[in-house]
């Protein structure tokens, strides 16, 4: 036998074309991806050329059609308000859960904080776009960006982030952004759950971590950081399940501050991307709000 142990690794589908085809039945449209000195979507001019450093063109370069691009990056650049007109550029579904995930597990090194790892699909004819997240390797809390991890507001507006600024400005948007966060924090992210996955998770790789010789890190180390602040040369980073806890903890304090309506919220997806058919959030006194989704997972009005 000739193999050789090269340790664990992770898995990761790449944002190609057999991902567009496998998520949106579609490969025929423009796929973008913020360059890795990051880009805030802040629109400069109508010039194309003016972006092509910030933000890359990975499908259809032989058309190189950058104007549907263009609308929506001056669309957000709008002032607070013009909100009607965003739904035409947007997924209002897809930007309110990235944003929500995105700010409850600390991922900071994406457009909240660092301005890059992530994608942007123009889907369909009018090229709605779709966000898509990339690299979460720095999340719960692990790159910083010079913020308190724990405690950085999901209210903040944030300098040169006008599409995260927007779920702010815009009710619908960020009525689905806040319902999101509580259903994250009751669900899937809720500590009692996430700590039992991050258990069953722990005892699979521990025996490869025991005997990787490649790793950065010891099985000491591993343990540790399973629970607590785990320090090293560069600073320290986060323990797992104490960032979710705190972090947990002061979203839901921010919440009991936020004038909104508690929900219940029903989502059915029938299709074999998604592998659950209700989902509720239980939150007192309840308002019905109901969606039906298409084969793709879109929202259909």
């Amino acid at each position: 036998d000739k193999s050789i142990d090269l340790g664990l690794y992770t898995q990761v589908q790449q944002v190609d074309k057999k991902f567009l085809n496998l998520w949106y039945n579609e490969d025929e449209q423009n796929l973008f991806k913020a360059g890795n000195a990051g880009f805030s979507l802040l629109y400069y001019d109508d010039n194309w050329e003016s972006y092509a450093d910030k933000i890359l063109l990975k499908t259809q370069r032989d058309k190189n059609d950058w104007t549907n691009f263009l609308s929506f990056l001056e669309n957000i650049s709008e002032p607070a308000g013009n909100c009607s007109e965003l739904f035409t550029y947007i997924n209002e579904e897809n930007l309110a859960w990235y944003f929500a995930i995105t700010n409850v597990i600390g991922n900071f090194d994406s457009y909240l904080g660092s301005g890059r790892n992530y994608y942007l699909y123009q889907l369909g004819e009018k090229g709605i776009n779709h966000i898509i997240p990339w690299d979460l390797n720095l999340a719960w809390g692990t790159y910083s960006n010079n913020w308190n991890v724990y405690n950085h507001s999901i209210f903040n507006y944030l300098e040169e982030r006008p599409l995260f600024n927007k779920v702010l400005d815009c009710a619908n948007i960020r009525k689905l952004y806040v319902q999101n966060i509580e259903t994250l924090l009751n669900e899937d992210l809720n500590p009692t759950v996430i700590e039992a996955k991050i258990d069953s998770l722990a005892n699979l790789v521990r025996p490869e971590i025991a005997k990787d010789e490649n790793s950065l890190f010891s099985l000491e180390d591993f343990e540790t950081n399973l629970q607590d602040k785990l320090q090293t040369s560069t600073g320290s980073i986060p323990g797992l399940k104490e960032f979710i806890t705190q972090r947990s903890d002061f979203i839901r304090s921010e919440l009991e501050a936020y004038d909104h309506e508690d929900f219940v919220s029903i989502l059915n997806f029938s299709n074999r991307y998604f592998n659950r058919n209700f989902r509720q959030g239980k939150m007192g006194k309840i308002v019905h709000n109901h969606k039906i989704f298409n084969v793709l997972g879109q929202s259909i009005e």
